[in-house]
């Protein structure tokens, strides 16, 4: 088993001084970025093609398809072709299996980083709306309108509980901050953590986002891994999921901030 130095060292092997390998991280990061818009206007064509196609379950999975898929294709075509690294490092999940105290320790993060987030999200939403600005639901609260039945739920489950936290680790930060580093990006982890958030496309969530991709790109680096940060982001949506479940459940009416 590493230590926990050496372990991030063998799972930086890709982000070294060697200006090949240098190249080799940005160049995927690039891909990944080609394959993301590549996916995104695909599934846009599609969208406006096939009627229905851009509403409830099938929007779901486009825009899972397209904007993951493609870009983690993209970027998994690009690593493993002729590379001299093993696929765990590669994929950015070298090193020791999890176990029941990382579990806990997840645990312990999303119980404080969740509040904190709806925390500091609610006051950007009232900032927004206080400035002028029309609040709106985020893209998810959107589509789970009007939408029910066991096939809705089992699509919104897989994408957040599965594809989101997997995808999402490895694509930030794996791919994103090792390109920063190799390009000496000055506070790699802050801009990865900007990346992340703006992608969600809700400006009001975007300084709670920022502080959650801090937090899991913290404990990437400090498991030498994504591993655990795959947990942490896995819990977390369960809770934004569970919540969500209650929302429709109970019919609870959310606070109306879309005109100021």
């Amino acid at each position: 088993m590493f230590s926990a130095p050496h372990r991030q060292n063998h799972e930086h092997a890709d982000v070294g001084a060697e200006p090949a390998l240098c190249a080799r991280s940005i160049a995927t990061a690039a891909w990944a970025a080609a394959g993301a818009a590549t996916g995104c206007l695909l599934c846009v064509m599609v969208a406006r093609l096939v009627p229905g196609a851009g509403k409830g379950i099938p929007a779901l999975w486009l825009g899972t398809l397209g904007l993951h898929g493609g870009s983690t294709a993209a970027a998994v075509v690009f690593l493993r072709r002729g590379s001299p690294f093993p696929w765990r490092i590669d994929l950015g999940v070298s090193g020791p299996a999890l176990h029941l105290a990382d579990i806990a320790r997840a645990a312990l993060i999303v119980a404080w980083v969740y509040p904190m987030v709806m925390l500091v999200t609610g006051v950007a939403a009232a900032v927004q709306s206080a400035l002028g600005f029309p609040v709106r639901a985020a893209p998810l609260l959107q589509l789970a309108r009007g939408q029910s039945g066991v096939l809705f739920w089992a699509s919104l489950s897989m994408t957040a509980l599965v594809v989101a936290p997997l995808v999402e680790e490895f694509l930030f930060r794996h791919v994103l901050h090792n390109a920063f580093t190799s390009a000496r990006v000055r506070r790699p982890s802050l801009l990865c953590a900007f990346v992340f958030a703006a992608v969600h496309l809700t400006p009001y969530q975007l300084p709670g986002l920022m502080l959650l991709g801090l937090v899991l790109q913290r404990e990437r680096e400090r498991s030498g891994g994504i591993r655990r940060s795959i947990l942490v982001h896995l819990l977390f949506n369960a809770i934004a999921l569970g919540i969500l479940a209650a929302i429709r459940a109970f019919d609870i009416e959310l606070p109306d901030l879309s005109t100021p």
